[in-house]
């Protein structure tokens, strides 16, 4: 996995964004563990403000509740 301060190369690894393509300014092209492929900004990626192609967030549901709401004695 490279540093937040590297510049990045082909074949480096950001979260689950692989660096694929390099492409003139400040874009690149990166692929997602899950085969996605994108052009996502140089920047976001390096500092870790995308980690992902939207996967993640499939695959890691938010907890709504604390586990308990379904229990006999939570509404007393």
């Amino acid at each position: 996995m490279a540093t937040n301060n590297a510049t990045p190369t082909i074949g480096d690894a950001f979260n689950r964004w692989t660096v694929m393509r390099l492409l003139p300014g400040s874009r690149m092209i990166c692929r997602c563990i899950c085969g996605v492929i994108r052009d996502v900004p140089r920047a976001h990626v390096v500092a870790g403000r995308s980690k992902s192609c939207g996967c993640w967030k499939s695959d890691h549901p938010a907890r709504l509740t604390h586990g308990n709401s379904g229990h006999p004695l939570f509404d007393i």
